[in-house]
């Protein structure tokens, strides 16, 4: 049991370090790391019990760095200021006298 904790701690030491160090090129922005639900329970009738994972790594990180709790595919699509999912939206545009609809590029 104590070898799995000084695993946890030393696992979620090097996280911090990486963010920090990342954070120091940019001052002004305040870091924060999305961790995915898998495994926590979220959403089950059992509530952890017996699910892999858990919520330790949630919180140890939660005293050093602002913590988002994410679903995995939703990582990748969370807004970084409201944590609301992105949206694509759609332009047109004519081409050869035809009006085409397509999803931008960018999200808002």
């Amino acid at each position: 049991h104590i070898q799995q904790k000084r695993f946890k701690l030393k696992l979620c030491t090097s996280e911090q370090r990486f963010i920090v160090a990342q954070n120091d090129q940019q001052p002004k922005t305040k870091p924060v790391m999305f961790i995915g639900d898998e495994g926590t329970g979220a959403g089950s009738r059992i509530k952890g019990f017996l699910r892999y994972g858990g919520i330790w790594k949630q919180r140890i990180q939660v005293k050093y760095v602002n913590v988002r709790i994410t679903d995995e595919y939703m990582a990748s699509q969370v807004c970084l200021y409201c944590f609301s999912k992105l949206d694509q939206l759609m332009q047109r545009k004519l081409n050869k006298g035809r009006q085409i609809s397509f999803k931008s590029k960018g999200s808002l």
